[in-house]
C-alpha cells in the first residue's frame, strides 16, 4: 500500500472506506492533529495524527 497527501480544511470531502465523508471540524494539539469528520447518515468519527 502507498501513501499520499493532500490538504484538507473544514469542509472538504473525501472517500474513506468506500463513504463519502466531510471535515466538520480541526484541531491542532501537542499529540498531533485532530480531525472529526461525519458521513452521510450523519455519523461522526475522529481521526488524531500524530505528529
Amino acid at each position: 500500500m502507498s501513501r499520499a497527501g493532500t490538504r484538507v480544511g473544514v469542509g472538504s470531502r473525501f472517500r474513506y472506506d468506500g463513504e463519502i465523508v466531510e471535515v466538520v471540524e480541526l484541531a491542532v494539539m501537542a499529540s498531533g492533529n485532530e480531525t472529526v469528520v461525519k458521513d452521510g447518515v450523519g455519523v461522526s468519527c475522529v481521526f488524531l495524527c500524530e505528529s
